[in-house]
């Protein structure tokens, strides 16, 4: 396949987001001691495990695996 040009290609220039990878971590012990709720709850994690449980299936079958949640 040849590269898209640039009549069919959008470009945005987007900001980086400033942060610290040791937040989330921060947050979980603050949320354990009771100072705070989590920013990742327990479903978006799930989420996150079955999206990749199931891209992994995808990859391993060579098709489209039908995704609903």
């Amino acid at each position: 396949m040849a590269p898209r040009d640039s009549i069919t290609l959008d470009e945005y220039e987007l900001e980086i987001p400033k942060s610290d990878v040791h937040d989330f971590y921060r947050n979980f012990v603050d949320a354990i001691d009771g100072k705070t709720t989590q920013i990742v709850t327990h479903d978006q994690m799930r989420l996150d495990m079955k999206i990749m449980e199931y891209a992994f299936k995808s990859a391993k079958l060579h098709q489209i695996v039908k995704f609903e949640y």
